[in-house]
């Protein structure tokens, strides 16, 4: 899929469905012939040993992922989250948090306390595409992306827009976003697109949808493909 879209690296997201079960991630990482080109995301929690956590940094694991969304009915204690974000810490690695709109809201003072830890806001939060700029949640968002340790992924515009084709609706979000943080953007393609429902659209689309909220702007372009995943996720020159 990379190839056929034209991109040369790639980072694998653990899932949510596994746990902090880390063999499947292991495994894809491990098997790879190119795996300098390849990062992975991981799951942090009391379960996983020093020992685990340093076998996935060898193999490429720069992050681990944080679920805050509630129909997936995880228990996450606080006390938990604090001693894993202390571990990331220690290994360099950030933050990828996994919420759906207002979980930003319920969990705002767990989040603004967590420092020194980059924090990255998947899939633009799902804050969805319907109330306009001024609701609480996308207010939140641009607050807390003027942190030095706030990023976003744009990604699932698509998923998150009332629209089967073109998703017109996600671009003043996406611009919005970007324009907040320009050097704390990436983006992400969300292959195999998980539990969808709509037209399983060409990944490429998905390209354009991007090339859409920059306008075109290659400056722009490079620093969220590029330059941004480069620096968050350890990608060599």
């Amino acid at each position: 899929m990379h190839r056929a879209i034209g991109f040369d690296r790639g980072v694998i997201v653990h899932s949510a469905i596994y746990g902090s079960d880390h063999r499947l991630l292991l495994h894809a990482l491990e098997s790879l012939d190119d795996r300098d080109r390849y990062r992975g995301i991981g799951i942090v929690d009391d379960r996983v040993s020093d020992q685990e956590l340093a076998r996935l940094h060898a193999v490429g694991v720069r992050g681990a992922r944080f679920n805050f969304v509630r129909f997936l009915t995880l228990d996450q204690r606080e006390s938990e989250i604090r001693r894993s974000m202390e571990r990331l810490r220690e290994l360099g690695w950030h933050a990828r948090l996994h919420v759906n709109g207002d979980d930003l809201l319920n969990n705002s003072d767990l989040l603004r306390s967590l420092k020194d830890v980059p924090m990255v806001i998947d899939h633009f939060g799902h804050v969805g595409f319907e109330g306009g700029m001024e609701r609480p949640v996308i207010r939140w968002v641009l607050d807390i992306l003027k942190q030095e340790n706030w990023w976003m992924m744009i990604s699932n515009g698509n998923r998150d827009s009332r629209m089967e084709v073109g998703w017109d609706d996600a671009i003043p979000y996406g611009r919005a976003f970007i324009e907040a943080a320009p050097e704390r953007i990436i983006w992400g393609s969300d292959w195999p697109h998980p539990q969808w429902t709509k037209r399983m659209m060409n990944d490429a689309e998905e390209v354009e949808l991007l090339y859409r909220y920059v306008d075109g702007d290659t400056e722009l372009l490079r620093k969220i493909l590029v330059d941004n995943p480069a620096r968050l996720h350890g990608f060599k020159d």
